[in-house]
């Protein structure tokens, strides 16, 4: 029997899927039901009965950073949106509301929040059953930040909020006892001295803006930790030419501009 209308279609939809498998994973202590696998169970019977799905809206979305009991620094990310399943044939619609929360160590928070949130989407709208129940999960055991969390700064960062984060890095560095190789010492040297190629002396704009940063003379002067933190923000990657060479971050070329212009126009004032 054909679906006339998107009610008609996702009640269709409910009759032949209503349940997906948990899965596991390695390196997981606990199982789950993917996203993946709500697709694979959900996409063919959508298909065939004639409904599709998209984002409609993401009116919510807010990061922040926090540090956890083992001392990792986190990014989390919480959305909220809008899901809208269609009913091709006879174009009718509902829109469903869900949230989705990551977090990540990286910069995946956000692509793992928007995952959740499409997954709890389907599963909520065709009320999927899997086992999961958050409820079950005492919240004494659910990991919590040992400060309150702050707002994750947008790049390209002004200078003081640059130094800011630097001098947060270079702690995390030092506290876990990293060093520094040469190789890791001449390529921070080398990204620093790139982010000024367009002027006639890079090396003194280097020096200029490291002195600003670290408050040292010159990079040589850098701690391990210190010149580990500044190569976490050149963020250098290799040339797409093949011919091997790396070139800093795009965010940090501006950053580096911006304290290189704030830093001379102090010298200026002082002189």
């Amino acid at each position: 029997m054909t679906a006339k209308n998107i009610h008609e279609a996702i009640l269709a939809v409910m009759a032949e899927v209503g349940y997906v498998q948990k899965e596991s994973a390695p390196a997981l202590k606990y199982t789950f039901a993917s996203e993946a696998a709500l697709i694979r169970a959900l996409r063919p019977v959508m298909v065939k009965h004639g409904v599709y799905c998209y984002v409609l809206d993401l009116p919510s979305l807010t990061q922040e950073a926090f540090t956890t009991k083992h001392d990792t620094l986190m990014n989390r990310t919480t959305t909220h949106g809008v899901v809208r399943f269609v009913h091709a044939l006879s174009e009718t619609f509902i829109d469903a509301h869900a949230s989705g929360e990551a977090m990540d160590a990286g910069d995946k928070s956000a692509n793992k929040a928007a995952t959740g949130l499409l997954k709890y989407a389907l599963r909520q709208t065709f009320l999927i059953e899997t086992g999961d129940d958050p409820d079950e999960t005492p919240s004494e055991e659910q990991e919590r930040p040992t400060a309150r969390p702050e707002p994750v700064a947008t790049r390209p960062l002004e200078p003081a909020a640059l130094k800011e984060m630097l001098a947060k890095k270079a702690a995390q560095h030092h506290k876990k006892g990293r060093t520094m190789s040469p190789q890791q010492l001449g390529l921070m040297s080398a990204m620093l001295q790139k982010c000024f190629d367009d002027l006639e002396d890079p090396a003194s704009a280097g020096v200029l803006v490291v002195h600003y940063l670290f408050g040292v003379p010159l990079p040589l002067e850098l701690g391990d930790a210190e010149v580990l933190a500044t190569l976490d923000w050149l963020g250098p990657t290799k040339d797409k030419d093949g011919n091997g060479a790396y070139s800093p971050s795009m965010d940090a070329r501006i950053e580096a501009r911006r304290v290189f212009d704030l830093a001379a126009s102090e010298d200026k004032e002082q002189g």
